[in-house]
């Protein structure tokens, strides 16, 4: 079981972001941060980031194969989620407007 922290740091709303985490397991320990931009484009807002993920221990001697399949995984849940409240916050809207 890894327990951690995440922090955001460096915020500007709405322009970008910044967050922050670090966690520990018997199998060792992860820290990264991700630079999240947002950004007008046409009718919508355009997303960017960059992240970085450092391990040691065990945890990194799984190798980066590993450690990268997990954190694509991770990125593509936390775009579905804000992907499903976007879609709820539309629909609220269309209905609170009719």
């Amino acid at each position: 079981m890894l327990t951690g922290q995440v922090a955001m740091l460096d915020c500007e709303p709405p322009a970008h972001y910044t967050l922050s985490g670090d966690g520990e397991a018997r199998a060792g320990a992860v820290r990264g941060g991700a630079r999240i931009e947002l950004s007008a484009d046409g009718d919508g807002t355009l997303l960017t980031y960059v992240g970085d993920v450092h391990a040691r221990g065990a945890i990194a001697r799984l190798g980066s194969r590993l450690i990268r399949s997990t954190a694509n995984l991770m990125v593509k849940r936390f775009f579905t989620a804000i992907d499903g409240l976007l879609a709820e916050a539309a629909e609220e809207r269309l209905q609170s407007d009719a």
